[in-house]
């Protein structure tokens, strides 16, 4: 792009010649300066221009002459040619397109009559190759028309078709006109007759009907006297025609005479009439035929067709139509006979391996032979080689559906019974000190993990009872559950934590001391007539996760743990008295016996396994099941069932009874079910012998109910545990302000009601539980409420004088909680075994009303050593105003624990 130039500066003038300046000379002339002498210069300028132009061209030419001389002779020659080409050029134009002698119009006229020549031959050739090809048409429709008058199809097909490729191959003009549309219409007409004609003979010909086949080998066409046989009518059809008969024939041959034939007997009879009509007729007869014979009866069928129907089958789908009934033949000799004949029980499995070895030949002579199927598709060779699977897995399904419907039966009130025990010596031991939390963490990652299931459980279709189990039960006498109607009888709580509005009339709780429903002891050591118990039951122990649970509470004395107190203390004693330590009784003579609740169905579930197993070791024996390369062992499965029936109650019961399990009595009935099952378990271990697959099957799930039981056991404790403490901390607020009357008798309410929601749940377990269990399962119930009020009550940072008679008075509310553990005879109260903050919160309520003195003798005496020293001081601040004395007592609460004497 050009740098443009800047209007102020100069621009250079355009160069002018002489004509233009003195066009612009005369241009710049005005009326004033213009005269004579002014225009006369102008031409005195032009005409010395004009001569000095032409004495420099006369120059310019002299200067070179000789070339001047050259070009002037080239342009006139040039000229004299010019004139000459021109003329040439008007004379050829003249010739060519004259219009009487010229060339061209002579020429085009000539070529227009050869044209009209060519076009009047070609539409002569045209209209003869046309009349040609109709009248052979017309010829063609004349012998069509004359075969399907006479009846001769066949031919009337060949004709047509004969006919078509004419007409297809016929002139383009032809193809286009009016008359060759006339014949296709009725070339279209006749072939739609012709094949109506057809499937009407084929109709006549091959009859199927749900009672019987009929066969005809030849038919006479209808208004016709022709008669034809059926493979010419078949082979006559057209191709889609015979497919949509072939597939109708098809489908009437699977339904009426495979799967009905297999579904139901009937009673073949084969006659023929004039050597031409064939009938093969099905009779219904009664139900309960042997299969064989349904075998034979399908076998008939198949020889019919081949005698009469097959060989008229057209070639190109004589073989493809008998394959096409192989997979419908065998998959109804599966779905209809094989698989509704698997046997119930193991009585009729050799007369169904006689039918499993009829249809493997079966398969061999008409599906591979006869049908001309696949040599390497057997599917029913392949089925019977694993007779043994799908026998057993057959049996499972009815072993779990008959399993699951005693599981998610309902549950009868009267349908329980005990279970008696003997109590080990070392239950009557000191509970354990707690382990250390990481074992504690892996017990209970182990708990949590066992409630995972090995495998599905596959529920089968219902059955009626094959296993004979609800026949010949021993009807139990237990104690009976509460009715509804009933109101002498306990109640369960409420699945929402509240109280009923007749609960304290209906357990007598009005009066905290008062223990009346205590009088019928579940664990009577002559309890009422029972049926003989399956099972030898070996002493069972109580649950370990509850005694460590117990013992957690404990609080270590100076780095050291307190040694537990023994099984039978003697009752509290007064303020500033220690118990006395007393040895654990000497077992003498047989152990002592304890018995728990259990429910009847765990019985008829032990039956089931028991059955199984027999079962399984007799199909073991018997060896009549073949062993296939690389498929179980005959009686695997059925083995397996076992552990799958119980996997299948571990999994069903509690989800479908999540609500009655709710209650806490229900819920520790099913923990006593669980261990019932994993000691009968244990005790089928050990009498009888198993393969080691089975046996660990077994054992895992002994050990999952053994799990199972502590878990719902430990859970279930921890339920009721949570939802009284949490009506606990709900009605007491921190016992803050209790000099307050209408505060306290909130407290006193909120206390007296966890009182009677305790007695409650104790007297709902002491029915299902053993007797250690239920002191251990109390017992931590029990334990959790007396630590949660302690733990708010040693959190008030000042107690008045007015308010620790108030607490201490609330406190001993719960004292009434020590009938809960009375023992047997001479026992006394068992509650320091089982509660460990007992003794301490028995000070507790004395220490809010103790002097300094008291509270220095007690700590002196060691009576105090359940209370941390932080716990004393706290208690000591909270209760006396800062004085030396109080300073004093604190120091020597701060230098520890005094160290029991050794010789004490």
């Amino acid at each position: 792009m050009a740098f443009p130039i800047p209007a102020h500066l100069p621009r250079k003038a355009n160069p002018q010649d002489v004509s233009s300046h003195i066009l612009n000379r005369v241009d710049s002339a005005t009326n004033e300066n213009l005269n004579s002498e002014l225009v006369k210069s102008w031409l005195t300028e032009l005409d010395e221009t004009i001569q000095s132009t032409k004495k420099r061209l006369y120059e310019r030419v002299e200067s070179d002459r000789k070339a001047y001389d050259g070009q002037l002779t080239t342009s006139r020659s040039v000229q004299t040619r010019l004139k000459t080409l021109t003329s040439n050029v008007d004379t050829l134009h003249e010739s060519l397109l004259s219009e009487e002698s010229g060339l061209v119009p002579r020429l085009v006229t000539e070529l227009k009559r050869h044209s009209t020549l060519a076009q009047e031959a070609l539409d002569v050739k045209v209209q003869h190759t046309a009349l040609a090809s109709l009248l052979q048409c017309r010829t063609q429709h004349a012998a069509l028309m004359g075969h399907v008058k006479s009846g001769n199809l066949p031919e009337a097909v060949q004709v047509s078709k004969s006919l078509e490729d004419l007409m297809s191959s016929s002139p383009p003009a032809l193809r286009r006109s009016s008359v060759m549309s006339d014949f296709k219409r009725t070339l279209n007409t006749t072939k739609a007759r012709v094949e109506e004609l057809l499937s009407e003979a084929y109709s006549r010909s091959v009859v199927l009907t749900p009672k019987g086949i009929t066969i005809t080998s030849s038919v006479q066409v209808r208004e016709s006297q022709f008669e034809l046989p059926l493979s010419s009518i078949l082979s006559a059809m057209s191709n889609h025609s015979l497919l949509d008969q072939l597939s109708t024939l098809r489908r009437n041959l699977t339904n009426h005479f495979l799967d009905n034939v297999l579904k139901q007997p009937f009673a073949l009879a084969e006659s023929s009439t004039i050597g031409f009509q064939h009938t093969l007729t099905l009779t219904p007869e009664p139900p309960n035929s042997p299969g064989s014979t349904r075998l034979n009866n399908v076998a008939l069928v198949l020889d019919f067709l081949q005698t009469h129907l097959f060989p008229s089958l057209p070639s190109s789908q004589a073989t493809s139509f008998k394959q096409s009934l192989c997979k419908p033949l065998t998959s109804s000799l599966l779905n209809h006979l094989l698989l509704p004949n698997l046997p119930p029980t193991f009585d009729t499995l050799p007369i169904f391996l006689k039918l499993v070895e009829q249809a493997v030949s079966f398969e061999d002579k008409y599906v591979i032979k006869l049908l001309q199927n696949d040599i390497h598709d057997r599917v029913i060779k392949t089925w019977g080689e694993g007779v043994s699977g799908h026998y057993e897995r057959q049996r499972r399904e009815h072993i779990l559906e008959h399993c699951r419907s005693i599981v998610i039966s309902p549950e009868a009130p009267s349908d329980t019974f005990r279970v008696e025990i003997d109590v080990l010596p070392d239950e009557f031991a000191p509970l354990e000190a707690p382990e250390p939390d990481s074992s504690t963490a892996a017990e209970s990652g182990e708990a949590e993990a066992a409630w995972g299931f090995e495998e599905d459980t596959t529920l089968g279709e219902s059955e009626g009872d094959s296993w004979g189990l609800d026949d010949d039960i021993p009807e139990t006498d237990p104690i009976p559950e509460p009715q509804e109607d009933d109101t002498s009888a306990p109640k369960p709580p409420p699945a929402d934590g509240t109280e009923e509005p007749d609960s304290e009339a209906a357990w007598d709780l009005n009066d905290g001391d008062n223990d009346a429903t205590w009088d019928d002891d579940p664990w009577s050591n002559n309890p009422p007539d029972e049926p003989a118990i399956d099972v030898q039951h070996t002493p069972v122990k109580v649950a370990s996760r509850l005694e460590k649970a117990a013992s957690k509470s404990k609080k270590p004395m100076n780095g050291h743990h307190t040694e537990s107190p023994t099984l039978h203390p003697p009752p509290s004693s007064a303020l500033g008295k220690t118990p006395e330590k007393q040895e654990a009784p000497v077992q003498a003579g047989p152990p002592p016996k304890e018995n728990y609740l259990v429910s009847g169905r765990t019985k008829l579930i032990l039956r089931i396994v028991a059955d199984v197993l027999t079962e399984g070791r007799q199909l073991q024996a018997s060896r009549i099941l073949p062993t296939v390369a690389g498929m179980s062992a005959p009686g695997t499965i059925i083995f397996q069932s076992a552990s799958s029936c119980l996997d299948l109650y571990r999994a069903l019961y509690p989800i479908k009874f999540s609500t009655t399990l709710s209650a806490p009595e229900r819920a520790m009935r099913y923990s006593n079910d669980c261990l019932y099952l994993s000691e009968e378990l244990d005790n089928m271990l050990h009498a009888g012998s198993y393969e080691d697959g089975v046996k660990q099957k077994l054992v895992d799930c002994k050990e999952h109910f053994r799990v199972l039981s502590e878990s719902w056991l430990y859970d279930t404790v921890n339920v009721q545990k949570e939802r009284i403490n949490e009506a606990l901390v709900e009605g007491t607020q921190g016992f803050t302000e209790s000099a307050d009357e209408e505060r306290f008798d909130e407290y006193e309410e909120a206390i007296n009601g966890a009182l009677k929601t305790t007695k409650r749940v104790a007297s709902s377990l002491k029915v299902v539980l053993s007797r250690t269990k239920y002191l251990i399962a109390t017992g931590q119930i029990v334990e959790g409420v007396l630590t949660q009020m302690l733990s708010d009550i040693l959190a008030l940072p000042d107690i008045p004088e007015v308010e620790s008679h108030k607490l201490a008075e609330l406190c001993r509310i719960f004292h009434a909680l020590e009938g809960l553990f009375m023992g047997e005879g001479e026992q006394g109260s068992l509650i320091l075994s089982y509660v460990p903050s007992w003794l301490k919160f028995s000070y507790l309520s004395e220490l809010l009303e103790a002097s300094l003195a008291d509270v220095t003798y007690l700590f002196e005496e060691g009576a105090l050593v359940d209370f941390e020293i932080e716990e004393i001081i706290q208690l000591v601040r909270a209760l006396f105003a800062d004085t030396p004395l109080r300073t004093n007592t604190i120091n020597k609460i701060l230098q520890g624990h005094p160290v029991p004497n050794a010789s004490g």
